[in-house]
């Protein structure tokens, strides 16, 4: 009886044992760990993110993590791994494939140095930021030279921009234009809802029954101004 009992309780703890090492295999398999240390008014901060925000969308296989080194926590961390490796306290700083890379310059140059680490990690076990610290680090430091913000840069500010995505033009960012260069926008495109439409509709009605072209261009212009100062009094 006793023999049985302790057969069944073995055969359960190595199946746990199993299930968790297969769980661990594959959560080291899929998942790759990114670090990415930033700090407000960084441009860099901001370039790398949009990079990385727009790649998570198209991989499944990113767990990223943002350090926001103005809130105390992430300010902690920061210190750490900067003065473990012995590097500038600027940012961004990212770790990923067990590198650091400090700097970032655009998609096209430190981006694909990201996805040559990332490609590398792939079904490799590589360290997160705790798992980094306490392995003493690596050493594997790559710096972006002149593409960093420190904590008195001027020149790093982030350019205010304020994004919207409108058919047929895409993605705009709206403080590059003008409110007459707006309105022109703004029009164009809301001559495309259902409501505008009918209204477009009922008015070409109107001006055919006017019957006069003198008037009929007359009428469209007063229209025309008028929609056009409308939308330029809203912006």
């Amino acid at each position: 009886m006793f023999k049985k009992i302790f057969l069944i309780f073995f055969s359960a703890i190595t199946l746990l044992l199993s299930v968790s090492n297969i769980a661990l295999a594959e959560e080291y398999h899929a998942v790759i760990p990114i670090d990415v240390f930033v700090r407000e008014n960084c441009r860099h901060c901001h370039d790398e993110k949009v990079f990385l925000d727009n790649l998570a969308q198209s991989r499944s296989d990113l767990k990223i993590t943002y350090h926001n080194i103005d809130t105390k926590e992430h300010k902690k961390c920061f210190l750490q791994i900067t003065e473990l490796e012995n590097i500038t306290k600027t940012t961004p700083i990212t770790l990923v494939g067990n590198v650091i890379v400090q700097g970032f310059d655009s998609s096209e140059t430190t981006g694909k140095r990201i996805l040559a680490l990332i490609k590398q990690s792939v079904g490799k076990h590589t360290l997160n930021f705790e798992e980094y610290i306490a392995s003493g680090g690596e050493g594997n430091i790559e710096i972006v030279e002149g593409k960093t913000c420190g904590a008195v840069s001027t020149s790093c500010e982030v350019e205010t921009e304020y994004l919207v995505t409108l058919p047929f033009l895409g993605v705009v960012d709206l403080y590059k234009y003008s409110l007459g260069t707006l309105a022109v926008i703004l029009g164009f495109v809301d001559g495309f809802n259902p409501c505008a439409m009918w209204v477009l509709v009922t008015f070409l009605i109107v001006l055919i029954q006017i019957g006069d072209k003198k008037r009929m261009f007359q009428v469209a212009g007063i229209f025309i101004i008028a929609e056009a100062i409308m939308y330029y009094l809203i912006l």
